[in-house]
């Protein structure tokens, strides 16, 4: 995602996250801050909510993050319901999306589908993921070796939320 909107000409990006919870939030961050070194930017600012990933955490993290670069020209969000939050937030202010800022979340949620805007977002299968970890859990169970790390394919699911300034 960082690719994507570096290649979608966005310098000022922030992003919105969330560590109650579920511990993914940190990792997609890190993630998220190599693939924009490697495309040449840096996350401009982050703004990581002592919360859950949800709506509201994305409207105030929206605004935090804004009120103190008004100049961001880009918003990740951990997942799609906090972008959702969001590009509420920016409605509110007047903000244009993708015009003025582009906005982006993770996880292709059911959200994503039916914003004003289809969201620009990145879906796992939840089937492969939830195998993949039953498996995992067997494996444990049973004392086999079981990797650390275990990748799941994405899909990106490019919306209308990060369109607007081709590069």
């Amino acid at each position: 995602m960082g690719r994507l909107f570096v290649s979608h000409g966005r310098r000022r990006i922030g992003y919105v996250g969330a560590q109650a919870g579920v511990g993914l939030g940190r990792a997609r961050f890190d993630g998220f801050q190599r693939a924009l070194g490697d495309a040449g930017a840096a996350p401009a600012a982050a703004e990581i909510l002592d919360d859950r990933p949800s709506f509201y955490p994305g409207y105030y993290g929206a605004e935090t993050l804004l009120s103190r670069l008004p100049d961001l020209d880009g918003l990740y969000f951990q997942n799609d319901e906090m972008a959702a939050g969001g590009m509420a937030y920016c409605r509110t202010v007047g903000l244009s999306v993708p015009g003025e800022i582009a906005i982006a979340g993770w996880g292709g949620m059911e959200v994503a589908a039916i914003l004003e805007c289809r969201l620009t977002t990145t879906a796992i299968s939840t089937r492969a993921l939830g195998k993949t970890a039953a498996e995992a859990l067997v494996a444990r169970i049973r004392n086999e070796p079981v990797r650390d790390v275990i990748e799941i394919s994405a899909t990106l699911i490019p919306g209308e939320t990060l369109s607007g300034r081709a590069s």
